[in-house]
């Protein structure tokens, strides 16, 4: 459940991305957590501790998307000007 409140993280990303015209890489943030990390974890994770593997699939996917969408969102902010 801890994960569910640091995904406003990656919420607020894709929405960013959304709003500055960079589609593509709030697809690849939308993509990335479930398509390219979960999937393969849930068959990778299971090899390593059993059941329990598919269970901890969620929370490493969540906690590294988090980590990548805090870095794009960074990167994607010092991009904007500065309107004073």
């Amino acid at each position: 459940m801890l994960g569910i409140s640091l995904f406003s993280i990656q919420m607020t990303a894709q929405m960013f991305f959304v709003g500055t015209g960079q589609a593509k890489t709030s697809l690849f943030i939308a993509m990335f957590r479930k398509v390219i990390l979960l999937i393969p974890l849930a068959f990778i994770l299971p090899n390593f501790y059993g059941v329990r593997g598919i269970y901890y699939a969620e929370p490493i996917s969540d906690l590294t998307s988090i980590l990548v969408c805090s870095f794009l969102l960074y990167i994607g902010l010092k991009k904007v000007p500065n309107y004073d």
